[in-house]
């Protein structure tokens, strides 16, 4: 009976997951989601967990690492403004609340947008691969950017570098048909 609740309770959230709108256009809807995933995490989940400081932290840190783990978008002050709810996240299920959530989807959209706009400008220099760089890839030792001028400079070692990857891999392709 309780694989039965559980099967019952995955699908309903997953057909209400569809539903789910972080631009808030109809609350009732996310606060009805973040009821059900808070009962089943609660009653109905095979291994109930607790809702509380520790899920919080988990679920904050988990979040962060899917939604920016590469640090390419968030700078330190945004990381620093999240920190707040790091271990309010299980009130804020309880209650039925999204702050945390629509103010890092609200961020992150932003963060986006201010990205994309300096692509153009990285792009109409020529790399100088003369120039000994070099770039972090190990993301969880990795500081977020402190500015949106690190970020852009960030970006274009990035940039560089996968124009880098790309040359390598097609000297080796030719290498190979030679």
């Amino acid at each position: 009976m309780k694989s039965f609740i559980w099967l019952l309770s995955t699908i309903l959230i997953s057909g209400l997951l569809f539903g789910f709108n972080l631009k808030n256009e109809d609350p009732n809807k996310d606060k009805l989601l973040l009821e059900i995933i808070s009962y089943v995490l609660d009653r109905g989940h095979f291994d109930p967990k607790e809702i509380n400081d520790s899920f919080s932290e988990n679920v904050y840190m988990d979040y962060l690492e899917n939604l920016d783990g590469q640090h390419r978008f968030f700078l330190q002050s945004d990381i620093n403004s999240f920190e707040s709810f790091k271990y309010k996240i299980d009130d804020e299920i309880k209650n039925a609340e999204l702050r945390f959530f629509d103010l890092t989807y609200s961020k992150i959209t932003e963060r986006m947008a201010q990205v994309a706009l300096f692509y153009n400008d990285i792009l109409s220099t020529p790399f100088d691969f003369s120039k000994k760089e070099e770039i972090t890839l190990d993301f969880d030792q990795a500081p977020y950017a402190s500015s949106m001028t690190e970020l852009k400079k960030i970006w274009r070692k990035r940039f560089k570098l996968n124009a880098l990857e790309s040359f390598i891999s097609k000297k080796e392709d030719e290498s190979k048909r030679a």
